[in-house]
């Protein structure tokens, strides 16, 4: 009751989603969506440069504040910013590997996806633990970790139960990629290195030698573990850190050669018989090399790991 107060309720609040239903009606990239208020979340306007309608999670956080460039930036108390993601389609999956990741259209309407990975003080308010291998007060090769860092060592399980707590769900596989791909650029399946320099933490030449059989980007990225989120450049959406630094869980069960995708991108939990229950991770982490962070490569794992 209290969140609906905060959220849907209050002069200002029911204002803040007037203003946003008009605009994005209007806005041509979301092509005269009709969008209902959100319990949980309000708006806090447009992205400068992508345009795309931001939303603060009232459940994580206090509000994040701006920076001097008008874009959103996470403190110690700031909750989750979500992004509203236009609806559009794309063709999923690499022409590379047709067998295991095969090329096939996808149409997504409209969803909210969170700007940022979730930090280690975001996971700890609302669950009160923190299992992150490199947690806050942590100190390696001179480097601190901070609450700011994404939260890591989370299982599926871990992830879908807190995801559910905080009235939010996983993305599905074609929603993570179709947000990661951004309409184009360095994210769209291109495994060339270079174009991932300034948007990614990767394994990079800080690791030589102390990293054995790595393919390392030929950079520095400024951080041998990860790195705060938002520290690199966003992606078209506005995103953060959707390669590297973290992978990401989604909310689909690994099938090979997506098995029974969902024309609309919805998240596939059956299996097929006799199968092994193992749920897919995306997006590549810290000692990832380029092709690891590439957006349709695919991993999976038991969803206790």
């Amino acid at each position: 009751s209290r969140l609906a107060e905060r959220s849907l309720k209050r002069e200002l609040a029911q204002r803040a989603w007037q203003t946003a239903q008009r605009e994005i009606a209007v806005s041509p990239r979301y092509a005269g969506l009709q969008l209902e208020p959100v319990l949980g979340l309000l708006p806090l306007g447009p992205d400068p440069v992508t345009g795309l309608w931001e939303f603060w999670h009232l459940e994580t956080g206090s509000q994040p504040p701006r920076d001097e460039a008008g874009r959103h930036r996470l403190t110690q108390e700031s909750g989750l910013v979500m992004v509203l993601i236009p609806a559009g389609s794309f063709q999923m999956g690499a022409a590379r590997d047709e067998e295991a990741r095969p090329v096939h259209g996808v149409k997504l309407p409209a969803f909210f996806l969170s700007k940022f990975e979730v930090t280690q003080e975001q996971w700890l308010r609302s669950t009160g633990l923190n299992r992150s291998e490199y947690r806050a007060g942590t100190t390696l090769a001179g480097q601190k970790v901070g609450e700011g860092h994404p939260v890591e060592r989370v299982s599926f399980e871990d992830a879908s139960f807190w995801a559910a707590r905080v009235s939010l769900r996983l993305p599905s596989e074609a929603e993570w990629e179709y947000a990661a791909r951004a309409g184009g650029g360095p994210f769209a399946g291109s495994l060339k290195a270079s174009e991932l320099e300034g948007y990614a933490n990767l394994a990079d030449q800080t690791l030589k030698g102390i990293v054995q059989g790595a393919q390392l980007v030929p950079w520095r990225d400024g951080h041998l573990l990860h790195a705060p989120v938002g520290s690199y450049r966003p992606n078209g959406f506005g995103l953060y850190d959707v390669a590297g630094n973290v992978y990401e869980w989604v909310e689909d069960t690994y099938r090979y050669g997506y098995e029974g995708a969902s024309p609309v991108g919805k998240a596939e939990t059956r299996l097929p018989g006799g199968a092994q229950l193992r749920f897919v991770y995306r997006g590549g982490g810290f000692l990832s090399s380029a092709s690891l962070a590439d957006s349709t490569q695919r991993n999976s794992q038991v969803p206790e790991w």
